[in-house]
């Protein structure tokens, strides 16, 4: 991921986080660098999809949508099912590493626990 990649991604947690309705997420596990992509927007771009998509190294993608924990210190990301196994490491590690926000998120799969440090957070507040 370049500094400019990472820069992008972080303008758009920060609007995900300001948000108070869900926004949409796409994952690649292996962009056009190997390294993976993740793509935040209320509507994400249709042409940043597909170039994505047809870049990518790796025919494995995850999407779904993703809201701000309550007290706004990290994210959920919920999806229907876990298409790309390496999303929820590649979440809480690589992507982290570059992001911080990232490393205190939940990930919810609909009818299973929340996973993932924020999850804490999550059942606290309910």
């Amino acid at each position: 991921m370049t500094d400019f990649q990472v820069d992008v991604l972080r303008a758009q947690l920060v609007r995900v986080c300001a948000a108070r309705r869900a926004h949409r997420f796409f994952y690649a596990e292996a962009g056009p660098d190997g390294e993976p992509v993740l793509l935040l927007g209320a509507r994400i771009d249709a042409i940043a999809l597909i170039s994505t998509m047809r870049s990518a190294q790796s025919p494995v993608f995850q999407s779904g949508k993703v809201k701000p924990l309550p007290g706004g210190q990290g994210l959920i990301f919920r999806v229907k099912q876990v298409t790309a196994p390496r999303f929820m490491p590649d979440l809480f590690g690589r992507l982290a590493v570059k992001l911080p926000l990232l490393a205190a998120s939940a990930f919810l799969v609909d009818g299973e626990a929340p996973i993932g440090p924020g999850a804490i957070r999550m059942e606290r507040a309910a």
